[in-house]
């Protein structure tokens, strides 16, 4: 069955459905690994794993709703707002089942943490941020400029990055080096605390040491 059925189908589940979210893992495309849980915020309600991996939740008041990703061991976690949550049952609903981009379907793309398991083909930025006393740095977002990837670090200031320079706009491969835009990746890191700050991955004559298929290191501390 295509997903597109399977969606389909979802809205004919029952006259009661709210709101149904699909989880996926950024990398792979397809369901994240171990069991990352779903929740509404403020919400006393429990959603219904269906066999195709959406998170379905029952008889929500319709509005706006914010849901919370608890993204587990290998995943960043998310917090979505601006989520509609709908009456099926309400005659002045715009929602028709036999119309995938109508029905009330969340799809939420999930970062990895550090402990996930990528394979050894990848490309690879890992690192530790911190701070201008040197302490690690929770909660900082990562982002490789110029290019759709960014993730946040730990409770130990660590992060991960992929870079697929097939997928990626504006990235290329030279001799085996990656590059943004013709240049040396950079990586911008934001904290809501401490502002911005950035570092090239470059060596020496500005040349990327980011490798494809290898992994780079790179510890980042601000100013």
């Amino acid at each position: 069955m295509s997903e597109l059925s399977q969606t389909v189908s979802l809205g004919s589940v029952s006259t009661t459905l709210s709101l149904a979210v699909r989880l996926v893992d950024c990398y792979t495309g397809s369901l994240p690994l171990g069991d990352p849980e779903v929740r509404i915020e403020n919400r006393d309600v429990e959603p219904v794993r269906n066999p195709s991996g959406y998170h379905v939740f029952l008889d929500l008041d319709p509005g706006t709703v914010t849901v919370v990703v608890d993204g587990g061991r290998y995943y960043v976690d998310e917090r979505v707002t601006d989520v509609d949550a709908v009456d099926l049952t309400d005659p002045a609903t715009n929602v028709d089942p036999s119309d995938p981009a109508t029905l009330p379907l969340e799809r939420i793309e999930l970062a990895p943490a550090p402990p996930y398991l990528f394979p050894s083909t990848a490309t690879i930025v890992r690192g530790t941020v911190h701070d201008p006393a040197g302490k690690v740095l929770p909660d900082a977002t990562v982002s490789i400029t110029d290019v759709n990837r960014d993730t946040r670090t730990d409770a130990n200031g660590e992060f991960v990055l992929f870079l697929d320079s097939v997928r990626d706009e504006n990235a290329t491969v030279d001799d085996g080096a990656v590059r943004v835009n013709g240049t040396a990746p950079v990586l911008t890191v934001s904290h809501p605390d401490l502002g911005s700050t950035s570092d090239t991955l470059a060596d020496s004559g500005g040349h990327s040491v980011l490798r494809e298929g290898e992994l780079t290191v790179r510890d980042i501390q601000y100013p």
